[in-house]
């Protein structure tokens, strides 16, 4: 759904490329960026039905069709994207009903994408919680719960329509975005407050391929598609490490202003929405297997793979 100018984007052209590059052109990707292929929401469905052979999929659309992969929403947990994605990928392994949700609708997660962690974007500043009451806030998923509570309008919008609504003034800030997606979207011409409050990182995606589309490809291509695939978290990282300041840099030159909550703040908004969120899923989710355990198994992952992140967060101090 994003334009290619992005290092969600990037990342998944490195993929493909990869892919190309390693079968010597026996297999060729033609990208549809902009939702040109499918619209926000709709790529698991599109690409189970084969309109798409593969997409980057955003669970939080469709949070009951996929619900244990929004675990990777949970805000307050961790900084690390990368520490996210492995602990899913390793999920996926142990768990079958992890995997039915995806083989139901025929598709296979190839990779989860690491996705950055989580900013406030506002027309007005914000540099305490207080701040936010009576505002109308662009949400998605689990942090619609968050902006209620603190006396927000949560509204649900799709990304690509976030610039539209702020210039219409529909809604006065969004959150649901990384800092590197702002200048793809050219966010910073319509907002010109960044606010890092705390959350973390608030989102997966992965990037799902057409089962029978796979199965039908020789069996030595399948290999090295799947040898690109135990490949794509660190593709991601090194995007990442590449790119992402660039994807800043405009902001700073635009004249946008960035604020970091202060511990107290960001203690604050954890305790008011941490443990009832990490709660509210395990119930909420509970109708589709043993989510207490798949819970206490992601938090105990996340503590194996967060010590050998290398993620740096660019927000500017």
């Amino acid at each position: 759904m994003t334009p290619r100018d992005m290092p969600v984007a990037l990342g998944f052209e490195v993929w493909g490329k990869e892919i190309e590059k390693r079968t010597n052109g026996r297999v060729k990707c033609e990208f549809y960026w902009s939702q040109a292929l499918v619209k926000a929401g709709d790529e698991l469905r599109a690409t189970g039905a084969g309109i798409a052979d593969v997409a980057i999929e955003t669970p939080s659309y469709h949070p009951s069709e996929t619900p244990f992969v929004t675990i990777g929403e949970l805000g307050f947990v961790t900084t690390k994207p990368d520490a996210v994605a492995r602990a899913l990928s390793e999920l996926l392994a142990e768990s079958p009903a992890f995997r039915e949700q995806y083989e139901r609708h025929n598709a296979k997660v190839v990779s989860f994408v690491p996705f950055p962690p989580n900013i406030l974007g506002s027309t007005k500043p914000v540099k305490v919680l207080e701040d936010l009451k009576g505002k109308k806030i662009r949400a998605l998923g689990l942090l619609n719960e968050v902006f209620a509570k603190l006396g927000a309008t949560p509204v649900a919008i799709p990304a690509p329509e976030v610039y539209e609504a702020l210039s219409r003034g529909v809604i006065e800030g969004y959150t649901g975005f990384p800092l590197n997606a702002v200048k793809g979207f050219k966010l910073h011409e319509v907002t010109k407050y960044f606010i890092d409050f705390g959350y973390g990182n608030y989102l997966v995606q992965e990037i799902v391929i057409n089962k029978s589309k796979l199965a039908s490809l020789p069996p030595d291509i399948q290999k090295i598609i799947e040898e690109v695939n135990r490949e794509t978290i660190d593709i991601y990282m090194n995007v990442y490490a590449k790119e992402e300041q660039h994807y800043v840099t405009p902001l700073k030159e635009a004249g946008c202003n960035f604020y970091t909550f202060p511990a107290s703040e960001s203690d604050r908004l954890k305790n008011l929405a941490g443990p009832s969120m990490w709660s509210g899923w395990v119930e909420k989710n509970k109708k589709y297997g043993p989510t207490q355990e798949f819970f206490n198994r992601f938090m105990e992952l996340l503590k194996k793979y967060e010590p050998a992140s290398k993620y740096v967060n660019p927000f500017p101090k």
